[in-house]
């Protein structure tokens, strides 16, 4: 019996002058015989030798986007309109809303839309509760005597602490887009442009 199957992926090996490259992916056609496979597209009778099994056809495996999937099922058990919940990154590094259900497609990058809090209409990506070594953070930073926005940047551990009471505040950000947000959103109450 042969070690591979029809539709099993396998890669080219061995290099012998048959057409086929090494480190190229094949998929085999027709059933193999002890020693030798059928390519799909090229034919048969090379050597099975040459060749190392990548996938084996039919096999069983989780979709890339499973996890998520059930998150999502998780939305949608709780209002009609999941996808709002939801965005996809963009090629430019932004985020982009859903406008309806998601495709799950395996090369687009969905996620859950951060959690925000409203701080007098401006919605601000909801801070952290728990930091993380190696990370690193921000805070809006009030009180310099200027007249423009200060952030503090920390990164957590190897000898810099992010100070707890800021965290227990709800002033740390793990972007500084974010902790830029939140300052303004604490000038407006006093600059009047809220």
């Amino acid at each position: 019996m042969s070690k591979f199957k029809v539709g099993d992926v396998v890669r080219r090996i061995n290099f012998n002058n048959t057409g086929l490259k090494v480190g190229h992916l094949y998929t085999i056609a027709e059933d193999p015989t002890l020693s030798s496979v059928h390519i799909r597209g090229h034919g048969g009778g090379f050597d099975a030798c040459n060749f190392e099994l990548v996938e084996r056809a039919g096999e069983n495996k989780p979709h890339p986007h499973a996890e998520l999937m059930a998150q999502y099922a998780e939305d949608a058990k709780e209002t009609d309109k999941p996808w709002e919940r939801w965005e996809v990154l963009g090629n430019n590094g932004y985020s982009i809303m859903l406008l309806s259900h998601p495709t799950w497609h395996p090369s687009v990058v969905y996620r859950r839309k951060p959690s925000t809090i409203n701080i007098n209409g401006y919605e601000v990506p909801e801070p952290v509760r728990v930091l993380q070594g190696g990370e690193t953070y921000y805070c809006p930073y009030i009180g310099t005597g200027r007249q423009e926005l200060d952030i503090a940047q920390w990164r957590h551990g190897s000898g810099f602490i992010v100070p707890r009471h800021l965290v227990e505040m709800g002033l740390v950000h793990t972007t500084r887009e974010a902790a830029e947000l939140h300052a303004k959103a604490l000038l407006s109450f006093t600059n009047g442009k809220g």
